[in-house]
């Protein structure tokens, strides 16, 4: 059972594994790019020349909707995919602790635990979009770390414009 499991998680996987990587990397991108546009927005509005903050507050609350259904839309494909790997490590454990509370011996519960348990063991599940990152908790502090560097660099690089003009 564990094994067919693993075999549908693993078919999963591969036939959702290039849709997650252009999904995860298209909102990436939309999330840079809406954030950078509610930063620039949000300095041209601290800017006391400009005097059109009704317009500002307009785009900033456009763009804002986007942006957050762009980090909604990550975190479920990472949640989604940490919950059903912590629950097959938790399955792991379950079997572990049977195995520890069963009778020792020849019987038939010992015997067919312990191969549940090495086979579980050898074949850990885990979700990647298509190879090329791991979809798991991690991949947020990642993809937040990311992000800021991005918009680091693209707001210095915005006021380097500006102050040249």
């Amino acid at each position: 059972m564990h094994s067919l499991l693993i075999d549908i998680a693993r078919v999963v996987n591969s036939g959702y594994g290039v849709q997650n990587a252009v999904e995860i990397t298209s909102s990436f991108v939309h999330v840079v790019m809406n954030c950078y546009m509610i930063f620039v927005h949000v300095l041209e509005f601290a800017d006391p020349l400009v005097n059109e903050s009704k317009r500002h507050t307009t785009i900033v609350l456009l763009f804002l909707p986007w942006t957050i259904m762009s980090v909604l839309r990550i975190v479920s494909i990472v949640y989604s995919c940490e919950v059903v790997v912590q629950e097959a490590s938790r399955t792991e454990q379950l079997v572990n602790k049977l195995l520890l509370l069963s009778p020792r011996g020849n019987s038939g519960h010992h015997v067919a635990l312990k191969s549940f348990a090495q086979q579980m063991s050898c074949s850990r599940l885990s979700y990647s979009a298509a190879g090329l990152f791991s979809i798991d908790k991690p991949l947020l502090t990642t993809w937040v770390a990311a992000t800021t560097t991005y918009l680091v660099i693209l707001v210095q690089f915005g006021l380097n414009d500006s102050s040249h003009q």
